[in-house]
């Protein structure tokens, strides 16, 4: 009987930790682990100057120019490349013949890319970095795994 009620005392306790759950990552918490991968990979480039905004997306301008911001609503046509931290590439368009471009803080990009888009000055080159909830967030997309910081270079062709 005690070797019975030891069996099943076992039992209950492994499938006890067999249940725990997993550690809940809040987007707060997230946010903080993209900015501190952000800092490192700033840091790692030897990257100093920069814009970081409320949301969090990272501004670095490449080329400057002089040229006007687009306003929210105007349609711009840009090339940029979008990669990893890591460098790898996991989308392009270094055509700049989107065939509708993007509507500057529209929906028809992820919001860290509509949000870059507001500060991008005609004929300027920059860096945005987008911490995971700019991108995909959570649930990733195809070939981006969830909470993954990206990056994107941006030239902006036309469009005012």
């Amino acid at each position: 009987m005690k070797l019975k009620a030891l069996l099943i005392i076992a039992f209950v306790i492994g499938m006890c930790y067999a249940c725990k759950q997993e550690e809940i990552i809040t987007p707060a918490i997230q946010a903080q682990r993209d900015d501190a991968i952000i800092q490192q990979y700033l840091k790692d480039q030897n990257i100093e100057k920069y814009t970081k905004t409320a949301s969090g997306l990272y501004y670095v301008v490449i080329d400057s120019s002089q040229g006007p911001r687009a306003a929210t609503g105007t349609r711009v046509w840009v090339d940029y490349v979008g990669t990893f931290l890591n460098g790898d590439t996991f989308d392009l368009d270094v055509s700049g013949k989107v065939t509708s471009g993007f509507v500057v803080g529209g929906s028809g990009s992820i919001a860290g890319f509509s949000e870059g888009l507001t500060m991008l000055r005609k004929e300027e080159r920059a860096m945005i970095i987008l911490p995971s909830g700019l991108a995909y967030g959570p649930r990733g997309t195809w070939g981006i795994a969830p909470n993954t910081v990206l990056k994107f270079e941006l030239s902006r062709l036309r469009g005012f």
